[in-house]
Formats: C-alpha cells, structure tokens, sequence
C-alpha cells in the first residue's frame, strides 16, 4: 500500500495502544507502542531515520509526554522534527502542549474518525487541531 504510515503510539494504557493499534491496522498502517517517554525515545534511536512519520502521546504523568517532546525537539537525532500529536485530557494540558512546541493534539476521548483525520493532516502536511 503506497499511503501506509508508520506511527509510534506512546500511553502508559495498554488497553489504548491496543485500540489506538487496531484503528490504523484496519487502515493498511503500522505501528508501534511504548508506554513512557524513555521507553519512546529508546524505539526512536533504534529505529532508522524516517523509520516513523509520527509520535501521538498521552500527556499525563504517567507517559510524560512533555518531557518525550522536550526531548525529541533537543535532540540532534533524525527525530526531533518529527510531528508529535498530544492526546489530553485537560484543558491546561492542551495550551501548555501548544506553548512547548507540540504540532497537534486530541482529546483523549476522540472518535476513530477523529484520530484518522488528523493523522492523515499531518502525514499531508496540513495542520489541523481536533478539540
């Protein structure tokens, strides 16, 4: 398939990676899972440059996704331009993901539809921002 992605799914709910997983499975894409930024940035290093086309993270204190894009954008590694969606859950969380550098980001509770569309915005360029 000539539109396949490669996604780097990031929450410390292995119930959502799964369901996250199987949204773009159905769709023809790949993915691949970690459950903190450590382990997150550990699957980045490892894998070839433009291995992933997208990071979508949780941002909570169990995923650390500010600290996951505060090092992505540090880095000097072929990753640190990689477009990094935000899934939040408060309101704050969004702003502060805006503020810090973050492209995207989505309500944690989002429809299948919801999670397909702004992936394929960012894998076609374009921003968009799902509330």
């Amino acid at each position: 398939m000539d539109n396949e992605k490669y996604i780097l799914i990031v929450s410390a709910s292995e119930e959502k990676r799964e369901r996250i997983s199987s949204i773009f499975y159905k769709q023809g894409d790949h993915t691949s899972d970690a459950i903190d930024h450590i382990n997150a940035i550990d699957k980045l290093i490892r894998r070839k440059k433009n291995g992933f086309g997208l990071v979508l993270t949780d941002i909570n204190k169990q995923t650390k996704g500010f600290k996951l894009l505060s090092g992505m954008k540090k880095s000097k590694m072929w990753y640190k331009d990689l477009p990094v969606i935000g899934m939040y859950d408060r309101p704050k969380d969004k702003l502060r993901w805006s503020r810090e550098g973050g492209i995207g980001s989505l309500h944690s509770i989002f429809f299948p539809e919801d999670l397909i569309t702004i992936v394929d915005a960012f894998y076609n360029k374009k921003l968009v921002d799902r509330t």
